[in-house]
């Protein structure tokens, strides 16, 4: 850790964490804050206080919490008055901001035969994939209009542009937490109605074109990028 006392950066040994403070910001990784019932989880620290170590080091973990989306961190600190460095006894904090993001998830465009579902949730924008997730949801797309000439699949759910909770609830919770990683997507009929058979023509077109598994869920499909341990 190094400190200043005037135009000189000085190298601290000794010193002490009092508190590290974060605090959640609003409206990144995707989710609008305004629009949820309670607070934006906070990631974790351990440990939150405590003396260096004799080389000057002090090592935390911290476990970012699923919503993803940035941070600041305020971490306050003390040089023990042994210290011989020159701004002994002096406390001040260092702040960072820090993002927790899924890195490489690309948007699934509106293409032919597919289109977007209107988002319910307070996100801003929920139609993100794996580029291979990308390829495939396209590719189902087309396979679909094939057997069914002139219709539209409705794509109504994939992941966030930085992954994390894809909540419906504006609860920070579950369902739809297959939903963080940008390999899961939902997507029904949007001409011509569900109907078991088109839903099955669904299930067929997931299964065949790249996914792992697919369900039905209520009046869309479920389509897993990897095979389903829960939801």
């Amino acid at each position: 850790m190094y400190c200043g006392n005037g135009l000189l950066l000085t190298q601290a040994m000794d010193f002490y964490v009092d508190s590290i403070v974060n605090a959640p910001i609003d409206n990144t990784g995707g989710h609008i804050g305004s629009g949820h019932t309670s607070p934006k989880p906070r990631g974790r620290f351990n440990p939150t206080s405590g003396q260096s170590a004799p080389t000057g080091d002090w090592v935390y973990t911290y476990r970012a919490d699923s919503t993803a989306g940035d941070e600041y961190w305020t971490i306050y600190v003390r040089v023990s008055p042994s210290d011989p460095a020159p701004c002994r006894g002096q406390a001040w904090y260092y702040r960072f901001r820090n993002a927790k993001r899924a890195e490489g998830l690309l948007k699934i465009p509106e293409q032919g035969a597919l289109a977007y579902g209107a988002i319910t949730s307070e996100h801003f924008d929920i139609f993100y994939a794996t580029p291979f997730v990308r390829a495939s949801t396209l590719k189902l797309a087309s396979v679909y209009a094939r057997n069914y000439s002139g219709s539209t699949l409705r794509l109504t759910a994939a992941s966030l542009l930085f992954g994390g909770v894809n909540d419906i609830r504006n609860d920070w919770r579950r369902p739809h937490i297959r939903h963080r990683f940008g390999t899961d997507i939902d997507v029904n009929a949007a001409q011509g109605g569900g109907g078991q058979r088109r839903l099955d023509a669904i299930i067929m077109a997931c299964r065949f074109n790249g996914f792992a598994h697919a369900i039905p869920e209520a009046d869309h499909v479920h389509c897993f990028g990897t095979y389903p341990f829960g939801r």
